[in-house]
């Protein structure tokens, strides 16, 4: 008798308890989520995220401690939709413990760099600020990306993703404390475009580029450790002010702190550059030495709990032996390669056929004019603060948008000083400078002439911006299927890159065809008269060539093709 009471009593518990798990918002077990998240929703043991998902303004997303949010992987370029995000437009609360941290992973048995896409943070006006407490985010693209967002992130590590750990742009004021950043693709962390950062007991080592960059924004570091990044420790560009009290700066391969473009202001305190940094010095620039009472550490930053290593990659992303990522896409069926011209130039971000010639700029603002068959050098001349017409006009900075008009001047889109220029290249003069649309809504990347008019590439909005030589707007064209960065007009019809392919616009802004870029990343476009040419990504950190030159073979009926539009900048432009 008391064997039957004991098993009905059992049975109960476990019916009760059956009961409650299903009740409850997603319960331990593994879950499968492909659906956008419109009111508050919990997540707890194992997610899978199989689909580009949405947590929608007013809706916040709890991540309870121990939980492992993994993206189903993706590693071809034929389906870019397929490289997964979770996009926040409402708020996230993803605390874990030092004992159950969170993690944000690859779903693969054996993960890769760049196996999914990044967690977005674009909350809408007046949402909740969200946090990350003792989180992971490994393996993507981006690891957690940043627009207009304050988030709290304490406790956290940022690796093994094929750009930045961590991105913020445009007006955010994020505190992060006690946290790693480390062999990440590029920079280990990024801030551009008017960003108030605040960083306090952190270590960020050994990433691809630069530790921390700092553009046209304001940092503050304390207490933290920034060593062995593969460019400057610190890197600062485009009238950014940076503070550092008790930082160990060292063993970075060029400055302990760099400086760019602009008036940037460096204030410091209590630095500790131990064995050094590369060829360049510790301090590459002008700094106001202060007082603090915060000393650089003595020893590696404790996280207070350690993340697991036993599928750690085994090497920075973009090592051009071992990382197996596909930065270089094939020939198929709607484009050709038919040559690559630039190697040695670096990041070109702007490209412009003129006059039986490739011209380009690079990452030091060098302007050249190419052999378009070899990629000889024939001429260059560099534009900064002391180029003819500078002291009236301003200079270019991240000029990322380039185009000849029919009476020879090249213009230039500069998307950090958000002005476009007329450049004499005869004089190698600046002969005049207007603001582009909208400047603070996030600048402009992409340039090109259609005869009569400029015509501006939106970088946040979708929007072609038809203006006149002296700065008059036209009109604007709103594109129907998305498009950012990049634009040429090849006599008919606009070419934009977007998310892994290059639209063919008409002249209203329809898309009426597309086809595959040709590498991770198209910068920008210009149209010979019989090819395309655009400026690659492929890799950042590669000396290869990065000027392709497209046969267009056959451009694919967007009707005959799904297509995702675009919803946010897929490449993000921090000046590495």
């Amino acid at each position: 008798m008391y064997f039957l009471h004991a098993f009905r009593f059992r049975t109960l518990i476990t019916l009760f308890l059956f009961f409650s798990l299903i009740g409850s918002d997603l319960n331990a077990a593994s879950i499968s989520v492909n659906e956008d998240i419109s009111a508050d929703t919990t997540w707890s043991g194992n997610v899978l995220i199989t689909d580009r998902i949405e947590v929608l303004a007013g809706a916040i997303l709890t991540i309870l401690p121990g939980t492992r949010v993994e993206f189903q992987h993706y590693r071809g370029y034929r389906d870019p939709q397929k490289r997964l995000s979770l996009i926040i437009k409402g708020a996230i609360v993803a605390n874990g413990t030092d004992a159950n941290p969170i993690y944000f992973s690859s779903d693969a048995v054996a993960p890769q760099n760049g196996d999914w896409s990044m967690v977005r943070l674009i909350p809408a006006t007046g949402q909740t600020d969200s946090s990350f407490h003792y989180c992971v985010f490994e393996f993507a693209q981006h690891g957690l990306n940043v627009w207009d967002a304050s988030p709290d992130i304490f406790n956290s590590v940022f690796r093994w993703n094929n750009w930045e750990g961590l991105y913020f742009e445009s007006n955010c004021n994020p505190s992060i404390q006690f946290s790693q950043i480390y062999e990440n693709g590029y920079n280990g962390m990024a801030a551009e475009q008017m960003n108030n950062i605040g960083m306090d007991n952190c270590e960020v080592w050994r990433n691809g580029t630069n530790g921390i960059h700092v553009d046209n924004s304001t940092l503050l570091i304390s207490r933290s450790i920034v060593r062995e990044n593969g460019a400057h420790g610190l890197s600062v560009d485009n009238n950014t002010t940076l503070t550092a009290y008790g930082v160990a700066i060292h063993d970075n391969s060029a400055c302990g702190v760099g400086f760019g473009d602009g008036i940037n202001s460096f204030f410091a305190a209590n630095l500790d550059f131990k064995t050094g940094n590369g060829p360049g010095g510790d301090i590459c620039g002008p700094v106001t030495w202060e007082t603090s009472v915060h000393l650089a550490p003595s020893s590696p930053i404790s996280l207070g709990f350690t993340p697991r290593m036993d599928y750690a990659l085994g090497y920075i992303p973009g090592d051009q032996v071992l990382d197996s990522y596909m930065y270089i896409y094939p020939d198929d069926e709607t484009r050709l390669i038919k040559n690559k011209i630039g190697a040695g130039l670096g990041l070109t971000w702007s490209v412009a056929h003129y006059n039986n010639a490739i011209w380009t700029v690079t990452l030091w603002g060098e302007v050249s004019r190419l052999n378009p068959v070899n990629g000889t050098v024939l001429d260059s001349f560099t534009l900064n603060s002391s180029t003819p017409g500078a002291a009236t006009w301003g200079a270019p900075s991240q000029p990322w948008g380039m185009t000849f008009d029919d009476q020879g001047k090249m213009w230039l889109v500069d998307f950090a000083e958000r002005k476009v220029f007329k450049i004499n290249t005869s004089t190698q003069s600046i002969e005049l400078s207007f603001d582009t649309p909208n400047p603070s809504s996030g600048g402009c990347k992409g340039l090109t002439w259609d005869g009569t008019y400029l015509n501006i590439m939106g970088w946040v909005n979708p929007e072609i911006y038809q203006m006149s030589r002296t700065g008059n707007l036209i009109k604007t064209i709103t594109l129907d299927n998305g498009g950012n960065g990049g634009l040429a007009w090849d006599g008919k019809n606009f070419w934009v890159p977007t998310n892994g392919r290059i639209l063919k616009y008409d002249h209203n802004g329809n898309a009426i065809g597309w086809i595959y870029a040709a590498s991770e990343g198209t910068w920008d476009l210009s149209w010979d008269g019989d090819s395309l040419w655009a400026t690659q990504r492929t890799n950042e950190n590669w000396p290869d060539a990065k000027i392709y030159q497209l046969e267009i073979l056959e451009d694919h009926d967007p009707s005959q093709n799904f297509f995702w539009p675009m919803f946010f900048p897929a490449m993000f432009g921090s000046n590495r």
